[in-house]
């Protein structure tokens, strides 16, 4: 297994690295009072700690020349009301809904070239006048310095995720740690090489 695809797993896994960077809060701080000042239409809605924005809504907040021009441009004003930098959002499909009243475009999160599990962004444009009416996300800011080359082994960093208070990849960490790649010695979990969604 790559170690890139270990060391997200293990910074999604552990707690210990939730928070977010100063210099990541300083940014989204700006943003927010950016975006407060542009769009004061807008609601904002945050998760149940209060900390990350996970929905944007209401009258249109962004636009374009088309439905895509007006999620893309979205992302590049504002994802760092997230705390994700624009240019680690890929768009990865659009569906119509409503048949074709609104379009959704998807982006998925990624850093350092590996996509962020279970990360992405929905922005969901009016077409009638291609105007963003409503965006749910569920991105992780990276903390500043992070890296996806880890300087510890295999069995090192699968103990850190089972250390972890709350951690719910625990069960699942010799698998994902043996996928694509030899099993470490003395692995007792009789885990199978399977392919595995880490990143």
């Amino acid at each position: 297994m790559r170690a890139s695809k270990m060391g997200l797993a293990v910074l999604m896994g552990s707690a210990a690295l939730a928070g977010l960077a100063q210099a990541s809060t300083e940014t989204q701080s700006a943003a927010l009072a950016r975006f407060a000042s542009e769009q004061p239409q807008a609601h904002l809605r945050y998760d149940e700690s209060g900390e990350r924005i996970i929905q944007v809504w209401g009258r249109a907040f962004s636009s374009g020349q088309t439905a895509q021009d007006a999620a893309y441009a979205f992302v590049d004003q504002y994802a760092d009301l997230f705390g994700v930098p624009a240019e680690n959002l890929i768009n990865t499909g659009a569906q119509d809904v409503r048949n074709g009243v609104f379009t959704v475009f998807y982006f998925d999160q990624f850093h350092d070239g590996l996509r962020v599990d279970e990360s992405g962004m929905a922005v969901l444009v009016r077409s009638n006048d291609n105007g963003v009416v409503l965006v749910n996300a569920d991105l992780r800011a990276i903390p500043e310095g992070f890296s996806t080359n880890p300087s510890i082994d295999e069995v090192a960093a699968s103990r850190i995720v089972r250390a972890s208070p709350g951690s719910t990849v625990s069960q699942c960490v010799p698998r994902v740690l043996t996928t694509g790649g030899p099993r470490p010695s003395g692995n007792a979990s009789g885990a199978q090489d399977v392919p595995t969604r880490i990143a």
